[in-house]
């Protein structure tokens, strides 16, 4: 079902995510990078050993930041064209890519929009913004589960697809042995977008942003 780019970097990541939903293709966002070369002990002291967290999430963590909004930042690039004659595709969904299920997010957005169901969940977000070029993904409550140690939430990659509905969360089976289930919503438009990554070699004011709004515990 899906397609990929022929030879993905998977080491520092593409200079562009190229979306298509129908018989289309998705991309993998790694939330914090794969560097891991210390941890923290119960103490709170910094000890040079892996422990299979990614550093800057060690980091925030041992901080005790207390989120107040976090999202991601999604930039169209026009200059390829795009994968389709239509617009870019109407709205993003990330999605925990290795349990297959949505982000805690969706699920605290009540949000409606009567006769327009479209736009549910529109603090959620991930709608166009025509004006902007962008897409924007609310994922406070993900990432206060992330720093909580308590709840020992694990960090997976998440995936992105397009689509025309954020209504629909169930999967779907595909032929594709590396992704044998991705979310149904992605099937239900043909139309795609060409989005910046957030690797070195794309514009500084079109990196794939994750902004963080924190406020700092009061230190004894």
């Amino acid at each position: 079902y899906l397609s990929a780019v022929q030879s993905p970097n998977t080491t520092v990541g593409d200079d562009r995510l190229w979306l298509k939903g129908g018989a289309g293709s998705m991309a993998v966002i790694k939330m914090f990078g794969t560097a891991d070369v210390y941890g923290y002990d119960d103490n709170g002291v910094m000890v040079n050993t892996p422990n299979g967290v990614p550093d800057e999430l060690d980091e925030m963590r041992e901080k005790k930041w207390l989120i107040n909004d976090a999202s991601l930042t999604f930039y169209v690039d026009e200059t390829l064209g795009n994968p389709t004659v239509e617009k870019p595709a109407y709205r993003l969904y990330l999605y925990d890519l290795k349990n297959k299920k949505r982000l805690v997010d969706y699920d605290f957005d009540v949000t409606t929009v009567s006769g327009a169901q479209q736009y549910n969940k529109f603090v959620h977000g991930g709608l166009y913004v025509e004006g902007k070029k962008r897409y924007t993904v609310r994922l406070t409550n993900h990432l206060r589960n992330l720093l909580n140690k308590e709840l020992d939430s694990v960090n997976t990659d998440l995936g992105v697809v397009v689509t025309e509905t954020i209504n629909n969360t169930s999967n779907v089976k595909t032929l594709n042995p590396v992704f044998d289930k991705i979310p149904g919503a992605a099937v239900t438009t043909q139309r795609g977008v060409i989005l910046y990554s957030g690797t070195s070699n794309v514009p500084e004011d079109k990196k794939l942003q994750l902004k963080i709004y924190y406020t700092k515990q009061k230190e004894e």
